[in-house]
């Protein structure tokens, strides 16, 4: 009777892209985290899922496709990749409903582009975080 020899498959070690740091590993597990926080749902049920500019709703039916999403009024301020300040970061991003806006997904419109550009204009929101804490 013959031996059966099982060869040994070696694992290849997956090598994180060089510009991916943890800092940006952070980033993206908070901010998808936000895609599910309460705040989120209860903006887009109290906007009842419809675009607060152009006054769109939200659809899934083929051919009329429409989403729409929230869009933080006051904006977040980038993370310093030498000195990053997380609190201020969750802070922002986790803000009260209040300081949250339904708008379309840039896919679908221009409202979500209209609001950073209204942004700008207005130097960052008519009202800062702190005035909603």
């Amino acid at each position: 009777m013959k031996q059966s020899i099982k060869k040994r498959t070696t694992r290849k070690r997956v090598k994180h892209r060089t510009n991916r740091t943890r800092i940006t590993d952070i980033r993206r597990a908070l901010r998808s985290r936000w895609l599910w926080s309460p705040e989120r749902n209860e903006r887009l049920q109290y906007d009842n899922r419809t675009c607060q500019v152009c006054g769109k709703k939200q659809t899934t039916a083929k051919g009329k496709e429409h989403k729409v999403t929230v869009h933080h009024i006051n904006g977040i301020d980038p993370v310093d990749k030498l000195n990053p300040n997380w609190t201020k970061f969750v802070n922002q991003l986790f803000c009260p409903i209040e300081a949250l806006k339904t708008v379309c997904s840039p896919k679908y419109g221009d409202c979500h582009k209209l609001e950073h550009e209204k942004m700008k204009i207005e130097g960052m929101g008519g009202k800062r975080l702190s005035e909603f804490n």
